[in-house]
C-alpha cells in the first residue's frame, strides 16, 4: 500500500520520531512510529481514491514485506519497539535537480514493486523545503556486515537476491546499481531477510520492449560492479546479471574480482574480464559455485543467463530456505484466502491496514507460507502455483479461477 501525499502535508502529523539514526549533509534518517490515528486517515483516503479511480491495485497475497519491529540486537526489546519505520528527510535546497530527479524516479519505480526482498517505500511527503520518504527499517547492515559467507549461506542469499532481480526484470525494471552496499539485512537475526535498496539509478522501460533488447546508454552505477557494456555505454538488463556475478564472488571470497588502486586499473580489468579463482580460499569452494560466477561474468552479455535462468543454476538447486509452516497454519491460510475473496472492497482495504500493522512473528509465518506457494521463486504467485496449494480442497477448477480473480481485483 503506497501513499503519495499532496504537497504541504506534514509527515509529523502521521508519525512520531523515536530517534535520529543517521545524519548527512543533505538528509537525516529517523526511526519513527506511526501515530494510532493515522491508519484511519490512510484507510479513508485510499478508499476514496479507489472509488474515484475505479481501480483496485491491491493484491490479496501482497503485504508480506510490511513494517517489522525494530531489532537493535537479535530478538531484543521487540515488544517495546514494534512497527518502526525509517523516515528519510531530504533538504531540497541542499541537492541538485539531478538528485531530486533520481529520487523521484526511485519513488515512481519502487511504489509499483512488491517483493519480499525489495525494500518497500510506504509513503512520500513534500512539506515546505523537504521531501520525506517512509520506508522499511533495516537495522542489520549491508552485505559487508557478514562477509565472507559459507557457501550454503551465500547460495540461500543469492536465491533471494535473484528472485528480486527476476521480479524486477519481469516488471520492466533494471536496477543498474546492484552491489554489497545496496543489499541490507532487515535485522541482526542469523536468518534475517535481505532487501535490495536504492532504486535512484534504476530504469523502467516500455512494456513493448523486451528486457534483453532495450538498450541503455547512461554510464551509471558503481565501478566495481559495472559490466563492460555499461562502461562502453551500450547495455541491457544483462548488466544486472554481471553485478550478480561480482557480488557472488565477493560473498564467497571476501574480495572483489576486479580490483586496483585507481579507477582506471579497475576499468582495465573489467574490460578484459580479468579475474581468477587462484586465491587459497577458492580451493574450498565448489566447482558449481565457480561455474555460476563464470556464467554471470561472461564478457558477451548474450551468453549470460537471465535472472530466471540463473535461479535454475545447478549450484542453487536444493538450497531454498523456506522455513517451516505447520499443517494447521497452512490450513488456516487456505481458509482465510477463501474468506478474503468473498469480502467487499472496503473490508479488503481494512484488512490491508491490519496487514500493514502485523508483528514480525506474524509476517515471518506469512513469508514462509508465501514461499511454499511461490515454487519458482519469482516473487509472484501464479494461478498454477495457487491451484497447487489449494488442490486438496473441494473446489473445482472453475471455483479456483473465480477465487483467484477475486483476490487480485
Amino acid at each position: 500500500m503506497f501513499i503519495s501525499n499532496p504537497k504541504n502535508r506534514n509527515v509529523f502529523d502521521y508519525y512520531d520520531v523515536i530517534e535520529v539514526i543517521g545524519e548527512g549533509s543533505i538528509s537525516t534518517i529517523y526511526a519513527v512510529r506511526r501515530k494510532p490515528s493515522a491508519d484511519l486517515l490512510t484507510l479513508t483516503s485510499n478508499f476514496v481514491l479507489h472509488i474515484f479511480n475505479k481501480k483496485n491495485d491491491y493484491a490479496a497475497l501482497q503485504g508480506l514485506n510490511r513494517p517489522r519491529k525494530l531489532k537493535t540486537s537479535y530478538r531484543h526489546d521487540l515488544e517495546l519497539k514494534e512497527h518502526i519505520y525509517a523516515l528519510k528527510a531530504i533538504q531540497k535546497d541542499q541537492v541538485s535537480e539531478l538528485f531530486l530527479k533520481e529520487m523521484r524516479n526511485e519513488i515512481s519505480i519502487v511504489k509499483h514493486l512488491d517483493h519480499p526482498n525489495i525494500v518497500k517505500i510506504f509513503e512520500s511527503f513534500e512539506h515546505k523545503r523537504q521531501i520525506y520518504l517512509v520506508m522499511e527499517y533495516c537495522s542489520g547492515g549491508d552485505l559487508y556486515e557478514r562477509a565472507p559467507y559459507p557457501e550454503p549461506a551465500a547460495a540461500q542469499l543469492m536465491i533471494k537476491i535473484l528472485s528480486a532481480v527476476a521480479y524486477m526484470h519481469k516488471n520492466n525494471v533494471v536496477h543498474r546499481d546492484i552491489k554489497f552496499e545496496n543489499i541490507l539485512f532487515e535485522d541482526k537475526a542469523p536468518d534475517s531477510e535481505v532487501k535490495i535498496i536504492d532504486f535512484g539509478l534504476s530504469k523502467k522501460y516500455n512494456m513493448r520492449h523486451h528486457q534483453n533488447s532495450i538498450i541503455m546508454t547512461e554510464t551509471v552505477g558503481t565501478v566495481y560492479t559495472m559490466a563492460p557494456q555499461v562502461l562502453q555505454g551500450v547495455y541491457t538488463s544483462k548488466a544486472d546479471i554481471w553485478a550478480i556475478g561480482v557480488i557472488t564472488y565477493m560473498m564467497l571470497s571476501g574480495q572483489k574480482p576486479f580490483w586496483g588502486k585507481k579507477r582506471r586499473h579497475i576499468v582495465d580489468k573489467i574490460m578484459r574480464c580479468d579475474y581468477n579463482f587462484d586465491d587459497e580460499i577458492w580451493k574450498t569452494v565448489s566447482p558449481k559455485a565457480k561455474q555460476f560466477i563464470a556464467a554471470c561474468l561472461q564478457m558477451n552479455p548474450h551468453h549470460r543467463p537471465t535472472a530466471e535462468d540463473a535461479l535454475k543454476a545447478e549450484w542453487l538447486q536444493g538450497r531454498e530456505s523456506t522455513g517451516k509452516v505447520s499443517t494447521a497454519t497452512m490450513e488456516g491460510i487456505r481458509r482465510n484466502i477463501i474468506d478474503y475473496s468473498k469480502n467487499n472492497r472496503f473490508k479488503k482495504l481494512a484488512l490491508m491496514v491490519v496487514a500493514h500493522r502485523s508483528s514480525i512473528n506474524e509476517v515471518m509465518v506469512l513469508r514462509n507460507a508465501f514461499r511454499k506457494f511461490d515454487k519458482d521463486q519469482d516473487g509472484v504467485i501464479s494461478f498454477s502455483e495457487f491451484k497447487r496449494v489449494l488442490a486438496e480442497t473441494d473446489y473445482t477448477d472453475e471455483d479456483l479461477h473465480n477465487i483467484f480473480a477475486q483476490l487480485v481485483r
